[in-house]
């Protein structure tokens, strides 16, 4: 089974189990069994592949804290709502504009999902267009989200990893999906081909609008993301829609899936799950690049 993934050390091919071994007796790394319990690299270096189907690709020295990125309770809470189908508009959009890119190059059948979380987007993405499902890879920071994420997917396509430190095939992938994470320009041009697309997702200048009058005494509108240093916007797509927060829990998992949760006090946390606008707008901006050549 072919994985292109890196090793986060030292930069060399990950193979599952003994692929490099046999490929360096002269036998093919493409037979390599999927039951493999790991992956390693020819200076045998190995990462197990844990029993929910994902890779730990994250360095201790790079973690920066014991537990980084989203915890269990904050991952919980995003997938509740995501599966309420709150966010589908938007995940149906960007599928749909995947598919009509690949409906005008055949060629298109590979892709990263950079910050994936629990995979939410990722999962729509595949579904829409099936061509993706065996060269598609997730990544995120998160342990809790990967581990949730991985089931969805092929075993040891999903990664703990980090954004700013890409383990993977150089020029590997033909998308490379960043809905609401960072990113870094190096990294994305490490792992995108020549011919790929960057599509970024991030808030409208409306975006949650009466969470935010709730929260802040001054709400303050989204800024637009910048195109990154090098590449051109090739397409620019607004997807406004109306949620409908009819229950508490609704409401509170929408504020602990923003980061508006570690700034709010306590009153205003409760007041916002129990009295708070049930009606609220969802705002987004999906933006497809290309390298500006």
């Amino acid at each position: 089974m072919s994985i292109w993934w890196t090793c986060p050390l030292c930069n060399q091919s990950l193979s599952i189990d003994g692929a490099n071994a046999n490929a360096a007796a002269g036998g093919s790394s493409e037979s390599v069994s999927k039951q493999g319990n790991r992956l390693s690299c020819m200076n045998n270096h190995s990462f197990d592949i844990a029993k929910q189907g994902y890779v730990n690709l994250l360095p201790v020295q790079n973690k920066g804290s014991k537990n980084p990125g989203d915890s269990k309770d904050m991952v919980r809470a995003r997938t509740d709502f995501l599966t309420e189908g709150h966010y589908l508009p938007l995940a149906e959009t960007l599928s749909d504009v995947i598919k009509q890119l690949i409906s005008t190059d055949k060629n298109l059948n590979s892709g990263l999902d950079i910050g994936a979380g629990e995979g939410y987007f990722s999962n729509s993405i595949v579904q829409t267009n099936t061509v993706l499902k065996d060269h598609w890879y997730l990544l995120d920071i998160s342990k809790e989200a990967i581990k949730s994420a991985a089931k969805k997917f092929v075993r040891a396509h999903s990664a703990v990893a980090s954004v700013f430190s890409i383990p993977l095939k150089q020029q590997s992938v033909d998308f490379v999906v960043q809905a609401f994470a960072p990113a870094s320009v190096d990294e994305v041009n490490k792992v995108l081909k020549d011919s790929g697309y960057w599509l970024q997702v991030f808030p409208g200048m409306t975006h949650l609008k009466e969470l935010r009058a709730a929260i802040y005494p001054k709400a303050i509108e989204h800024e637009p993301w910048p195109v990154p240093n090098g590449y051109k916007e090739v397409q620019l797509i607004p997807v406004n829609f109306t949620m409908h927060l009819t229950t508490a829990a609704a409401r509170a998992n929408l504020l602990s899936m923003t980061p508006m949760v570690w700034k709010c006090s306590e009153q205003s946390r409760l007041d916002w799950q129990n009295q708070g606008c049930e009606n609220v707008q969802a705002d987004f901006l999906i933006r497809v690049c290309q390298r500006d050549s």
